[in-house]
């Protein structure tokens, strides 16, 4: 599965590695007993949670306008794609797996995919939004240059309790932002 991301283009095997390490410092946050789906398995959905992309119309991802309704409706097919693609390779595929897979483009106000809201996404899936949507920002897309860290951490903290589950958005930014401080002082000193 690595290779069929490796060699689909469109960043997303960059994409994946990032958002997977994001996740596992995302866990760290979580308090004991809260996360719903093992470290390994949900490193593993992060590294396979856009595997659907795969299977659309590779011009979709490196289009550098705004995508039309249509483009849309193919865009958000790629998490069950992916579902698919997983159960495919291994019928066996652990229910944490898929469910972060799955859900990871849903919204805490119940404004994603498929609608699930709250406390009904799955924990795996809402680290995974969080690790998504930062490394989306941070990275530069054919559609808008890279933000900041800074910018990032920013928007992530706007969207929490509306894209985000709140908790684990202010947690996450004050998390990275003590890191990105603690790196900048570092360097800094160091000149």
């Amino acid at each position: 599965m690595a290779t069929k991301l490796k060699n689909s283009g469109a960043g997303l095997w960059r994409h994946s590695l990032n958002t997977a390490n994001l996740t596992l410092m995302l866990v760290e946050l979580l308090p004991p007993g809260v996360l719903d789906v093992r470290r390994e398995e949900l490193y593993t959905a992060a590294l396979l949670h856009d595997i659907g992309k795969i299977k659309l119309e590779q011009g979709l991802l490196s289009k550098s306008g705004p995508l039309t309704p249509d483009e849309w409706l193919a865009i958000r097919r790629h998490p069950p794609l992916g579902v698919a693609i997983v159960r495919q390779m291994d019928p066996e595929t652990p229910a944490g797996i898929i469910g972060s897979i799955l859900y990871h483009h849903e919204r805490w106000d119940g404004k994603g995919y498929f609608g699930l809201a709250g406390a009904d996404i799955p924990v795996g899936a809402r680290v995974l939004a969080v690790a998504d949507a930062l490394d989306a920002m941070i990275s530069n897309r054919p559609y808008r240059p890279r933000l900041s860290w800074e910018e990032a951490l920013a928007e992530i903290e706007r969207n929490a309790g509306t894209q985000f589950d709140p908790d684990l958005a202010a947690g996450a930014a004050r998390y990275l932002h003590n890191i990105v401080e603690t790196r900048f002082r570092t360097a800094a000193s160091c000149l």
